[in-house]
């Protein structure tokens, strides 16, 4: 191949390496391995094996004792029932105090549901029903309609058994001791009944215009 530079005529020989690179394309990479390096021997595109570890057996010094589990002592023992007895002392009278009083409020609210459902019973049948109190019995009578409790017999009440155990202080029903509920459902006796349970107590209502019984 020849050309002209500043008037003079050369001849350059130029190296084909179009042979060379077809000898090396022929040929293939060349892997020089490194000592140094275990994956340098590796072609490329191939992927390196993931290291599997098998887990490590959990290993203790040879004077380790396994951990115990500590019990109760006797002082343990004798502060925690010294801390009950404290606490028990100190809660029972609020206990027992709260215990009349729902006593009290319970017997209370039987009774007035007794009353009203002797009003009711009177204004579906339309006849009387009279509920007569037994202060020295602490219990009452329902007459002129059967017991829920026990269809076809007698309907009396004892207020000291049945769980309740209060006692009936006083009865004042227009200075009676019953009241009748006429065809209307409403009293010809209004006025009040008194119960009580230890310090606590509970009242009964009957209203003159509606009959119906509440307690206060």
């Amino acid at each position: 191949m020849t050309r002209e530079l500043n008037g003079e005529v050369t001849t350059s020989v130029t190296v084909v390496r179009n042979v060379k690179r077809g000898r090396e394309h022929r040929s293939g990479p060349t892997m020089t391995p490194c000592m140094s390096h275990p994956d340098s021997a590796r072609p490329s595109g191939m992927d390196r094996p993931r290291d599997v570890r098998m887990p490590r057996k959990q290993r203790f010094p040879e004077n380790a004792r396994p951990a115990t589990r500590r019990g109760f002592t006797l002082v343990d023992l004798t502060i925690t029932v010294l801390i009950m007895g404290v606490v028990a002392a100190t809660a029972s009278p609020k206990f027992a105090a709260l215990l009349t009083s729902y006593t009290a409020e319970a017997a209370a609210r039987r009774v007035a549901a007794d009353l009203n459902y002797a009003a009711s019973a009177a204004a579906q049948t339309s006849q009387s029903v009279t509920v007569t109190f037994d202060v020295s019995g602490d219990s009452y009578s329902v007459v002129g309609v059967d017991s829920p409790d026990h269809p076809g017999s007698a309907w009396a009440v004892s207020l000291t058994n049945g769980g309740y155990n209060v006692d009936l202080v006083s009865v004042d029903l227009a200075a009676s001791q019953s009241v009748t509920f006429n065809a209307y459902g409403r009293p010809n006796n209004p006025g009040s009944i008194i119960l009580s349970s230890g310090s606590d107590s509970a009242t009964i209502v009957v209203d003159a215009a509606t009959g119906r019984a509440t307690v206060q």
